[in-house]
């Protein structure tokens, strides 16, 4: 059941136009969703300007939230906001972070503790034996498998995870109640047993291509670190690896066989400067000493059922988020692949 809050945070969330900088400056001047959607239209051009002003007040009158909450409700879809204690610390930490969360599955503490694995649709034998190697070796170290669901090595990653008996989550590029791949669709369903299924878009969003580079930084956005398996040179999984270098997460790549196209993407990464992956303490080794720290305590809960919250969110949080979201990272970052495949 969703809150009167979520309800005004969804109606602001659907408005054209409204991004992730947009809305943290709305609530940062106003307070809340429901005042920034009661301010007059003057009021809220000077802080917008006058044409995403006039368009705020225009579309909080047309917007259909009662549709959105009425799908939600239907498909059994939790929401979890920005301003939520549950939401991922390490998502709120990026800039220009997911205002909502669709989720079908259950986050905990513990998948802060998460590594990324991804890579090309179209997988080698060596890739899938190597992505096996990796998911199931960093699950028995106790960490969440996260991943896109793609065809190819997303659905080894995930499969593999759940087969270890441990926890994985999958980002999608579509709204959460469109299964894209459709044969992925008792994956889907198992993920949320073991993890949760995340969508940052509209019910009932297709899958179009320009929805997955924006999915891909979330699926590094949330994790301590991304392993590039096998990917050609134009993956979207470098995508996904350029990502995480501008928020300041770790690349590893997996080196593959000398002359294969699946190899050229993870060798480019190394080249740039991403740890060469050959074992699980490679990965293990570079996990920040914070993190470090408190892994041993805080994977205590495994097995749990129940959700835990991330933090104790706070309107200090937001103004750090505001923050974040206006002033990028200036790290230097692979080059972005010219032509990418959809994964």
């Amino acid at each position: 059941m969703y809150s009167e809050q979520q309800k005004y945070w969804l109606t602001l969330f659907l408005i054209p136009g409204i991004g992730s900088t947009t809305f943290i400056k709305l609530i940062a001047r106003f307070g809340s969703p429901y005042e920034v959607l009661s301010a007059s239209e003057k009021a809220l051009s000077e802080v917008v300007g006058k044409t995403l002003a006039h368009r705020i007040a225009h579309y909080r009158e047309v917007v259909d939230v009662d549709t959105e909450l009425r799908l939600i409700e239907n498909h059994k879809v939790k929401i979890i906001t920005l301003d939520d204690p549950e939401y991922p610390v390490s998502l709120a930490e990026i800039y220009d972070p997911p205002l909502v969360l669709y989720c079908k599955g259950n986050l905990l503490k513990r998948d802060q503790y998460s590594i990324s694995i991804v890579g090309t649709r179209k997988y080698s034998p060596y890739g899938s034996k190597v992505t096996h190697f990796f998911a199931q070796g960093l699950v028995n170290a106790g960490f969440t498998i996260v991943s896109g669901l793609a065809w190819g090595i997303d659905t080894i990653a995930h499969q593999v995870a759940l087969d270890s008996g441990g926890r994985t989550i999958a980002f999608l590029g579509c709204g959460i109640d469109v299964i894209y791949p459709r044969e992925n669709k008792n994956l889907y369903e198992r993920i949320q047993n073991q993890g949760a299924v995340i969508s940052t878009f509209p019910m009932q969003t297709k899958p179009l291509g320009n929805n997955f580079p924006i999915r891909n930084r979330f699926i590094s956005g949330f994790s301590l670190g991304t392993i590039v398996t096998e990917a050609t040179k134009n993956s979207g999984a470098l995508i996904t690896a350029q990502h995480a270098v501008e928020q300041g997460k770790t690349v590893f790549a997996v080196p593959g066989p000398i002359g294969s196209l699946n190899s050229e993407g993870p060798h480019g990464l190394i080249r740039q400067g991403a740890k060469l992956a050959e074992k699980i303490s490679d990965i293990i080794e570079e996990i920040p000493l914070y993190a470090r720290e408190n892994f041993a305590d805080d994977i205590s809960d495994i097995g749990k059922k129940t959700t835990q919250p991330a933090q104790e969110y706070t309107k200090q949080k937001i103004q750090y988020t505001l923050s974040m979201a206006i002033k990028p990272s200036s790290e230097t970052v692979p080059s972005k692949p010219e032509k990418t495949e959809k994964n």
